[in-house]
């Protein structure tokens, strides 16, 4: 009885085993048989694709203050700020429903991406809160909620804060609770004159020197009793600086900062909602009401609030005054701080001001902050030594409908804008295995591009010319292979194709440059990668043996130019369908997992050796086990040398490929425990 109790549990032991899955062995992590020790034995999750990046979009709306909708706005797209790295992805300008689309590259190694806009009465920098996915909306001006607000630093009544008067409370932000209930309208004609006038990056003193002339009046008089109000309409600094002004008999200025009797704060931090502040456009305060014969100079305490405290920053570093006699510069030409503009027409004055000491980094544009005065009676105000705002004249030398100043290409009535994939200074990087449809070396050195396209549209946002860098920074094989993508559209949209390497008479061409046979653009790069970056010694390869000598990397720039204008959405984003054809052998392409090949590809190639391409189920380039024969990284990639397998080059590849692409999505950065560094080629 004993011996069958045995056989018995035998048996019930013996199908236990054997009905454990390929799932139970994965899971049992802590087994070292059971852990893949290289990328041929990864299991990847069922349809993952080996994707680091994406297209994804950013759709932004610009509206006035009345939420209008305000059309022909540029709007540039940024991997991040300028001062932390950041570079152009994407820009445009807003249609007549003013909105716009971005497309750029996403990743999740991508920072936040950045929103910048020079154009004057919206906020500069804006920064995105993008989904999974890196798709983000934004709005940027439109109706304004209620200015009120909490957290209030100071007492409801006048008072005094650092010698300085002031007329109330103010949130943490800086946001006056003492404003006047209704906003003034600023609508996009009369930003549209102020960006005229006060154009960013436009130094007054090369493109408006009558702003600085001598006998013009900076600071506000009145020859009759006034109510006097100043309106927040524009801020494009970094710093947070404060507003304030001084009154003075007209008979009797001050003839130095002492003699100023009493220095009033109006807005104690002139930042927008959202980009280091709490105000819109048309924020106003009531200054109140003068008696003739008065004059209004006024002052910024450059970077003078702290939100940390809600209250002024400790000490006071500087201030500039109206008066350039009461300010610092060693040149007397560039003491003036301030210009004082008339708006005849709409009779409001604009006062614009300089924020940084101008002996130094100083831009000159006068727009760092900027606001509207307005009086009543109108009367009240003497306008007669003050300069008149520029009205409606914008210069557009192509006439494409984008100002001079806003246009990538002000002489090229096709082109206006610049977009970039990966970004204008970053590269991506495509990396193969060319012994398909066999199982590699898997180290992804056979060939090594890197690429960046730069594709420029016009006022519509469509494409009319693309340019495509690319360099060839390894070939790790001893075939020599092709290069080429695809763009998902007909080759009859293109005019012309410029910059190809083709030596080897593999590849015939249409007129436009195109491939001959294809249903849709496919265009060749190169069609034997020694050509483009020879071998220098004997051996079999380049820029993958450390001991070999190196072979500065060469470059090619594709330009495609299209007859039509193309939308951008119709292209979709860079790297496109790249492949690599197999030592002259035009039908054996190589494409990243998921990718269609071309219409010229031999397709007695799927399905064979380790191959597991079936096109009727959309299955392309992967392995029975999901592997895959070529590698797309958002950025340039450090490839294993010779013969070194990429998981143990890359030992944090194998969670990415197991997770599907949740864990580890940074396998190829450069951080502690994240790499071999001794099985990565170094030149």
């Amino acid at each position: 009885m004993r011996k069958i109790n045995q056989l018995l549990f035998l048996c019930i032991a013996l199908l236990l085993i054997d009905c454990k899955g390929p799932e139970d062995v994965r899971l049992n992590e802590s087994s070292d048989l059971a852990a893949p020790q290289t990328f041929g034995e990864l299991m990847p999750k069922l349809g993952f694709r080996f994707e680091n990046g994406q297209a994804s979009g950013i759709s932004a709306t610009v509206q006035d203050n009345q939420g209008k909708a305000m059309e022909g706005i540029p709007l540039y797209l940024y991997s991040a700020l300028p001062e932390q790295g950041g570079a152009l992805m994407a820009s445009g300008e807003t249609n007549a429903l003013g909105k716009l689309d971005l497309m750029y590259q996403y990743s999740a190694l991508s920072n936040r991406p950045w929103l910048y806009t020079p154009y004057i009465g919206l906020p500069q920098w804006t920064e995105l809160q993008p989904d999974p996915s890196g798709a983000a909306s934004i709005l940027l001006g439109g109706l304004p909620e209620s200015s009120s607000g909490s957290g209030l630093r100071l007492s409801n009544s006048p008072g005094m804060l650092l010698g300085f008067k002031t007329f109330g409370s103010w949130t943490q932000m800086g946001l006056p609770s003492y404003l006047t209930g209704a906003r003034d309208v600023i609508d996009q004609p009369f930003l549209d004159d102020i960006n005229l006038s006060l154009p960013e990056r436009r130094p007054v003193p090369s493109f408006n020197p009558q702003y600085l002339a001598s006998g013009n009046d900076i600071d506000v008089k009145l020859v009759q009793s006034a109510d006097v109000w100043v309106t927040f309409i524009h801020e494009g600094a970094g710093h947070l600086n404060v507003l304030g002004y001084y009154t003075y008999p007209l008979a009797n200025p001050p003839a130095s900062r002492q003699q100023i009797d009493t220095l009033r704060l109006i807005f104690p931090n002139v930042s927008f909602l959202n980009s280091g502040g709490s105000l819109r456009s048309g924020d106003k305060v009531y200054l109140g009401n003068f008696p003739p014969n008065t004059g209004i100079g006024w002052f910024i305490i450059a970077n003078g609030f702290s939100t940390a405290t809600g209250t002024l920053r400790q000490p006071i570093q500087q201030i500039f005054y109206s008066n350039p006699n009461f300010n610092p510069e060693s040149t007397p030409a560039k003491r003036q701080h301030n210009v004082l503009l008339v708006d005849q027409a709409r009779k409001k004055v604009i006062l614009g001001f300089e924020d940084l000491n101008r002996d130094g980094s100083s831009d000159d544009d006068f727009n760092d902050a900027i606001f509207m005065v307005t009086t009543n009676p109108i009367s009240a105000l003497q306008y007669g030594n003050i300069q008149p705002i520029s009205f409606g004249g914008r210069t557009d030398t192509d006439q494409d409908g984008v100002p001079d100043n806003q246009d990538a290409y002000p002489t090229d009535g096709r082109a206006a804008f610049d977009n970039y994939t990966p970004s204008e200074q970053g590269f991506g990087s495509l990396a193969f295995e060319d012994l398909w449809p066999a199982q590699g070396d898997y180290d992804f050195n056979d060939l090594v591009v890197d690429y960046r396209f730069h594709y420029i549209s016009n006022a519509d946002n469509e494409v009319i010319r693309i340019h495509a860098d690319f360099k060839v920074k390894a070939i790790g094989a001893s075939y020599r292979n092709g290069f080429g993508f695809v763009l998902p559209v007909s080759p009859t949209l293109i005019s012309s194709i410029s910059g190809q390497r083709l030596s080897r008479n593999l590849i015939n061409l249409n007129a436009n440059g195109t491939e001959q046979g294809q249903q849709q653009a496919t265009i060749m790069v190169f069609d034997d990668a020694f050509e483009v970056l020879p071998r220098i010694s004997g051996g079999l390869g380049v820029n993958t043996l450390p001991n070999e000598p190196y072979r500065q990397p060469d470059s090619i720039r594709i330009t495609i130019q299209f007859g039509n204008p193309v939308p951008v959405a119709s292209l979709g984003l860079p790297p496109y369908n790249p492949f690599i054809f197999v030592n002259g052998e035009r039908g054996k392409e190589v494409h990243l997992p998921g990718y269609a090949p071309t219409t010229l590809a031999n397709p007695a190639y799927f399905g064979t050796l380790k191959d597991h391409t079936a096109p009727t189920m959309n299955r392309f380039y992967q392995t029975k086990a999901g592997l895959p024969f070529a590698l797309h990284m958002p950025n340039s990639f450090d490839y294993p040398s010779e013969k070194n397998d990429l998981m143990q080059t890359y030992p944090k590849i194998a969670p990415w490929v197991t997770s599907g692409g949740q864990q580890y999505y940074d396998w190829f950065m450069d951080k502690p425990g994240y790499r071999n560094p001794a099985k990565i080629y170094k030149k």
